[in-house]
């Protein structure tokens, strides 16, 4: 018997590629129709800074780190510039959490905490899907 779902995946909410200088993506990023940068945001419990551009259904993340070993700046010690995660955008993220915990998924952090624009942010450890980091979404 499948279980009954009390969630739903709406969308991608965003593309997070971790920077260490947006110099150059920049450029690229703002010849492109229909991709407008609507701006930045410090997020102090994960020492980064956000830089969002907004395409018509999704947003591309920059993330730059805003402290030396910071689990960024450990990503791009490893990684060099590299799209880091995918955001989905969840319309129960608690429930989505508690289904998938059910179904064996790790979390990194298994309560949501508050992400850039206020959303309601838990990252799904890159060993249940894979090797890649998914984070769920949640808009108040």
């Amino acid at each position: 018997m499948i279980p009954t779902k009390t969630y739903k995946v709406l969308g991608i909410e965003h593309i997070g590629i971790a920077m260490r200088t947006n110099d150059e993506i920049k450029y690229f990023l703002d010849l492109l129709p229909g991709l407008s940068y609507i701006g930045s945001e410090l997020v102090l419990d994960q020492k980064v800074d956000t830089h969002i551009y907004q395409t018509k259904d999704s947003k591309i993340e920059l993330l730059n780190s805003t402290e030396q070993n910071s689990i960024i700046d450990r990503f791009l010690k490893k990684n060099r510039n590299k799209i880091h995660h995918i955001a989905l955008k969840v319309d129960n993220i608690s429930n989505a959490i508690k289904e998938l915990k059910n179904a064996g998924i790790d979390f990194i952090n298994d309560e949501p905490s508050i992400g850039a624009e206020n959303c309601k942010i838990a990252f799904i450890h890159p060993k249940s899907t894979g090797g890649i980091l998914f984070e769920l979404c949640q808009h108040s």
